[in-house]
């Protein structure tokens, strides 16, 4: 029997990773439909992952080095902005459209790819790009009560692009924990200064739900990083059509939101072409 080449492995912890964010953005929903404000939301998911990442490398007494510490710093600076941006939209304005918005990362990563990590986007790969933009425009409307919301989704699309290929990066020298830790810890610190002041009391049932959230979370970004040292980033980023896919299905579902036809046009142009773009760049890589 052959052993699973790099690439089915980074597929299949592009899936686990898309599925654990999945759970996190509907766990973050609820808590804060229960009246948990979206900094302690951030605060609770990011003190879980460094708590147990921290206790797991003390446990194996695994190393706390970083060697590129430059792509370290962008992952954090940019990876936390994007997550106060995530946690405000997934709590005021619909699951489906917030979580298509900040995973328009794909496209994003394919730009920046170019010009960071020289992975230069074929035509079908542009064409993609360009189908996805019309997505996000039919799914922008400026008129509706989540403008802000739906401008920091946006934000969060791009700035955890930035993120990613410094994930990247750092997947190529680095060892996973010790990025996670970092991140977790600075996440930490920037939710707790900027949030504090409205902090909650948290009822049983809310710590818990904050509990599971963080813990799926860290699971999510363990494999997300394995998987950006093990394949090209445009790869690993098109995975995260699956979490469109889930967080549609339970926001009709399970959250009872309606949406627009034009709004699922959108959302159906931005999977696609986030699709299209995996496919792309498989074959890409395999020529």
């Amino acid at each position: 029997m052959t052993s699973m080449t790099s690439k089915t492995k980074a597929l299949l912890f592009i899936f686990g990773a898309a599925i654990c964010f999945s759970l996190m953005n509907i766990l973050a929903k609820i808590v804060g439909q229960r009246g948990v404000p979206f900094l302690e939301i951030a605060f609770a998911r990011a003190l879980v992952s460094l708590l147990l990442i921290y206790a797991y490398m003390l446990l194996k007494k695994q190393s706390f080095a970083i060697k590129n510490k430059k792509a370290l710093s962008i992952r954090i600076f940019f990876g936390v902005t994007a997550m106060f941006a995530v946690f405000y939209a997934l709590t005021h304005m619909p699951l489906a459209e917030s979580v298509t918005l900040f995973n328009t990362r794909p496209i994003f990563i394919a730009l920046l790819g170019w010009l960071w990590l020289k992975e230069k986007p074929s035509t079908k790969t542009s064409t993609s790009i360009v189908i996805a933009f019309i997505g996000v425009w039919l799914i922008f409307n400026p008129d509706t009560q989540y403008f802000k919301s739906t401008l920091l989704a946006l934000y969060a699309g791009i700035a955890m692009a930035i993120a990613m290929l410094a994930l990247r990066k750092l997947g190529t020298s680095d060892q996973p924990l010790p990025i996670i830790l970092y991140f977790s810890l600075w996440a930490t610190l920037g939710t707790l200064i900027f949030g504090f002041s409205s902090f909650v009391l948290l009822d049983p049932t809310s710590l818990m739900l904050l509990i599971l959230m963080g813990a799926t979370v860290t699971l999510a970004q363990v494999l997300m990083t394995r998987a950006y040292a093990l394949t090209q980033a445009a790869i690993v980023g098109a995975g995260s059509s699956i979490a469109v896919v889930v967080s549609v299905l339970f926001g009709v579902f399970f959250f009872h939101e309606t949406l627009s036809s034009q709004a699922v046009l959108g959302i159906a142009l931005v999977v696609t072409s986030c699709l299209a773009l995996l496919k792309t760049r498989r074959h890409h890589h395999q020529a």
